[in-house]
C-alpha cells in the first residue's frame, strides 16, 4: 500500500501516500517516484502508520467536541449529553445541537477509516481530515 511519513522527532508519522513498502521487510524503502528517502532515524509499516494517525485523529476530534461544548458552556461532549434530557430548553437545544454535530463528525470519521482500509482514503493527513470534518452549525 502505498504511504509517506512526515519527519517529526526523527520519527515517522502522518499517512500520505506517495512512498511504498518493501513486500518482503514491510518497510517503506522508496517513493513512487523513484526519490531516495532522506534519513529518518525510524520507518514503521504502514498498520503502524494508519494506527497512529487514527489516534491522533481520536484526540483531535475529542478536543474538539470537547471545546466546542466548554464554549456552549459544558464541561465537555460527555457532559452536554447528558443535559439532553433537560427540562431547561436553552440548556437541552445546546446539548442536542452537540450531541447531533458530535454524531456526524464520528460518522464522518469512521467512514473515511473505511475508506482508507479499502485504499480509497480522501485524506493523507490527520490536518486535512480535520480540515475536512462537519463544522458545529450552531444551535437551532
Amino acid at each position: 500500500m502505498p504511504i509517506v511519513y512526515k519527519k517529526t522527532n526523527g520519527m515517522a508519522h502522518d499517512l500520505m501516500f506517495k512512498h511504498e513498502q518493501d513486500v518482503e521487510k514491510d518497510d517503506i524503502i522508496f517513493s513512487k517516484d523513484g526519490d531516495a528517502l532522506p534519513d529518518i532515524e525510524t520507518l514503521h509499516d504502514a498498520s503502524y502508520l494508519k494506527s497512529e494517525m487514527q489516534k491522533q485523529a481520536i484526540n483531535a476530534i475529542q478536543s474538539i467536541l470537547d471545546a466546542q461544548a466548554k464554549a456552549l458552556g459544558f464541561d465537555s461532549i460527555h457532559t452536554a449529553a447528558v443535559w439532553t434530557i433537560s427540562k431547561n430548553p436553552a440548556r437541552k437545544a445546546r446539548a442536542d445541537a452537540l450531541v447531533a454535530w458530535g454524531d456526524t463528525v464520528w460518522d464522518f470519521a469512521e467512514a473515511e477509516w473505511e475508506k482508507q482500509a479499502e485504499g480509497k482514503g480522501t485524506y493523507s493527513t490527520v490536518d486535512e481530515f480535520l480540515a475536512g470534518a462537519p463544522k458545529f452549525p450552531g444551535v437551532i
